[in-house]
């Protein structure tokens, strides 16, 4: 099952759930899971203006190195869970401002240079759904500055290839993705086949990618560049914590991740990482 299925763990949302980071990511290496995509946070490498600290990165993937598990570690001011835009103090926190955009660069140099040495990242992500509207103030970086970071990267690493993401569920719509395949290796795409949308007569109602299976299926056979699931719905997404902790989350009943796999594995993909898989070691520890 696991030749060509890998997983997004965030070592951030392992710690907001209680787990301990070290144990669940060593025995998540166990696992043979084809790739972990570990998260870089702005604001924990850097704390201060120009003082970067990596070593808690650095203890992960030395955990990764030495159980041989490949990784895609992510690069940026945008990084998977919450808020997504995970910005430091004393910086202005829009994608747009160019004395931020600069400072961005310096971040990737340095996370290159600081993190580049661990043979087993296999692929560098930049940036996390970076031309998709997102977080709390619905933030987009510009077409023109994602091409520049991942030029940055090329010129610093050319020997891993580079994936970019977009939000699946609305891929079609956004009319994205032939923009995304013109600058990067690897396209990835994110989908939940039960997002909370809302409620009708008190109860919560969920929706899935607004475009049929047919078209997506299409969009993926006709790219030009290999296509990756890098986020497939495994865990609730409901309207609340309480919600998302419960037993019975309504987005997520039992079964449901065999049957997002199953459906996933439709796609003409090469990879598909599960996301979620903190709150399964939280649910089976509870």
């Amino acid at each position: 099952m696991y030749n060509n299925t890998g997983i997004t763990f965030s070592h951030r949302h392992a710690k907001y759930l209680g787990l301990d980071v070290a144990s669940t990511l060593t025995h998540l290496c166990k696992q043979n899971y084809s790739y972990i995509r570990l998260c870089t946070y702005w604001n924990e490498i850097e704390k201060s203006p120009g003082v970067y600290d990596f070593s808690p990165m650095k203890s992960l993937l030395e955990m990764c190195n030495s159980q041989k598990q490949n990784v895609v570690l992510t690069l940026g001011m945008k990084a998977p869970r919450w808020p997504e835009y995970h910005w430091p103090r004393l910086i202005n926190q829009s994608p747009n401002n160019s004395m931020t955009q600069l400072t961005v660069c310096k971040l990737i140099q340095q996370t290159i240079s600081e993190l580049s040495q661990f043979t087993c990242i296999s692929h560098w992500q930049v940036e996390n759904e970076p031309l998709d509207p997102s977080g709390p103030n619905n933030l987009t970086i510009p077409v023109d500055f994602f091409l520049r970071e991942v030029v940055l990267v090329r010129s610093l690493d050319s020997s891993r290839p580079i994936i970019g993401t977009l939000w699946g569920n609305d891929l079609i719509k956004r009319g994205l993705f032939s923009t995304m395949e013109s600058i990067v290796d690897i396209v990835g795409i994110d989908l939940y086949p039960k997002q909370y949308a809302g409620k009708r007569w008190g109860k919560p109602y969920y929706r899935g990618p607004s475009q049929s299976d047919s078209r997506l299926e299409t969009v993926i056979s006709h790219s030009s560049k290999p296509v990756w699931i890098t986020e497939l719905q495994a865990e609730p997404w409901e309207e609340d914590d309480r919600q998302y902790r419960s037993k019975k989350p309504g987005s997520y009943p039992q079964g449901q991740r065999e049957k997002n796999i199953l459906w996933a594995s439709q796609f003409p993909v090469s990879q598909i990482l599960l996301w979620g898989v903190e709150y399964e070691q939280y649910n089976n520890s509870t």
